[in-house]
């Protein structure tokens, strides 16, 4: 029998992460907000809290791949993310609307709001999503 305890690398790792995040979270915030500007880069910061995610997220559609764009409303909606996707409404709200015929699955739809409805959020029993865009519509005087 040993006296020494094995440690696989993932532990190691973890452990040094926990220790980093103690030590991080125990310094004063004049400490951390200095590290935050001058260290960190949006695409960092914008993950930290929500008021960094309302500032930053308008950078992030530039890392996703156009291809793959409609994947990621879809993952937002279908996961009930509310607050994301209530930032990105208010940025897209007026540019999904002009984006005509859109097909998927065999359906055409008239604009991306209405693809967005009936494809994603329909199938959510939870009706935030639905709410924020049909408010959004009232907000705009459009018809819904």
């Amino acid at each position: 029998m040993s006296i020494f305890k094995y440690y696989s690398y993932e532990e190691i790792m973890q452990e040094k992460e926990n220790n980093w995040n103690n030590l991080f979270d125990d310094l004063p915030d004049d400490i951390k907000d200095y590290i935050y500007c001058n260290f960190l880069d949006y695409k960092s910061l914008v993950f930290l809290n929500k008021d960094n995610y309302k500032k930053y997220h308008k950078y992030l559609i530039n890392y996703i791949n156009p291809e793959h764009y409609l994947y990621y409303i879809k993952d937002i909606v279908e996961n009930n993310l509310t607050f994301v996707f209530e930032q990105i409404l208010d940025e897209m709200f007026l540019k999904w609307i002009k984006i005509k015929n859109i097909r998927l699955n065999n359906k055409t739809y008239n604009n991306m709001l209405k693809l967005i409805i009936e494809e994603f959020a329909s199938c959510n029993d939870d009706n935030k999503i639905l709410n924020m865009i049909e408010n959004k519509y009232k907000f705009y005087n459009m018809k819904y």
